[in-house]
């Protein structure tokens, strides 16, 4: 709605992403930063929506993600091409865009989501505007059907 996509509203989303990361590595719930080549099997999170190919992890029904790239210069794609990409984002169990990027974005972006939505009660959405025209890409994938045990792994981090 009006008033919510503002600076203040994106620094709450991106500080309580960072306090996911943090809380994934006390909880243990998500990967060890540390590891290179993480073995996806110690998270049941992660073996929900990633899968290892050579020991490097990848998005589980997403051979698109390579593509996906955040903080370039230079887009690796066209914008107009978002549309496809958030068709193809709304057919995984991955909450966001960015949370296909790594093991551990996945789980920040899922709980900053679980906590804005959820918890908070307000709408996620991303909205793309070309020529005046608004469409909606995404609305507040972390409620969907194809992210419930997702959401089931935040609940229960957040009761222990």
């Amino acid at each position: 709605g009006e008033g919510t996509n503002t600076v203040a509203a994106a620094m709450r989303f991106i500080l309580v992403h960072e306090l996911g990361h943090i809380f994934g590595q006390v909880k243990q719930v998500s990967l060890p930063f540390s590891e290179k080549f993480p073995d996806l099997s110690v998270s049941p999170f992660m073996a929900e929506s990633w899968e290892s190919e050579n020991s490097v992890p990848r998005p589980r029904g997403a051979p698109w993600a390579q593509r996906v790239k955040f903080y370039r210069k230079v887009p690796p794609y066209k914008l107009s091409e978002a549309v496809v990409l958030y068709q193809d984002l709304r057919r995984t169990k991955f909450a966001t865009l960015y949370s296909v990027t790594d093991t551990e974005e996945d789980w920040a972006e899922t709980f900053a989501l679980y906590v804005h939505c959820v918890l908070l009660k307000k709408h996620y959405r991303v909205i793309f505007q070309e020529n005046g025209e608004s469409t909606v890409l995404a609305a507040d994938l972390i409620l969907s059907d194809a992210l419930k045990e997702k959401r089931r792994f935040v609940e229960t981090a957040l009761s222990r």
